[in-house]
């Protein structure tokens, strides 16, 4: 039984909503957020360069100018990805880009950040399992 006054809750309820359409969907599923320690273990490279490890994501997001500086990475690139991924996740992407310039495994760090800006915009880029690919890499190295 419904109580008194019960379905016209519901229909100012579902007028509120505006029915089934949806305003501002995101085209894609948003990225998995990696934890600021599995990043710093993932990127020793921040320490080969001198710089302080980060405690915040704050403190990451200010040395990112540093980073793409170090690497070569333009400030054009370094604005597109914080445009398209958000300033943490493109603090990631720069990370990680740092990591592997570092490794020799990247020859045109610009470019990769680029390649990973428009993975991003597509809905493909998925740092979280470059940041556990680089802990596990480090984590075996450590043990040989």
């Amino acid at each position: 039984l419904l109580e008194a006054g019960s379905a016209s809750q519901w229909a100012y309820e579902a007028s509120l909503g505006g029915g089934s359409r949806q305003v501002n969907q995101p085209k894609h599923l948003p990225q998995a957020l990696v934890a600021l320690q599995d990043l710093v273990r993932a990127i020793p490279a921040l320490g080969t360069y001198g710089f302080a490890l980060p405690r915040t994501w704050a403190e990451l997001a200010r040395i990112v100018p540093q980073m793409c500086r170090i690497a070569g990475i333009s400030d054009d690139a370094r604005r597109r990805a914080v445009n398209q991924m958000g300033e943490q996740q493109a603090a990631v992407a720069v990370a990680v880009t740092l990591q592997k310039f570092d490794r020799q495994e990247v020859t045109s760090p610009g470019g990769y950040l680029r390649a990973m800006t428009e993975r991003a915009a597509a809905g493909e880029l998925h740092l979280a399992r470059s940041v556990f690919g680089l802990v596990a890499r480090s984590m075996t190295e450590a043990l040989n």
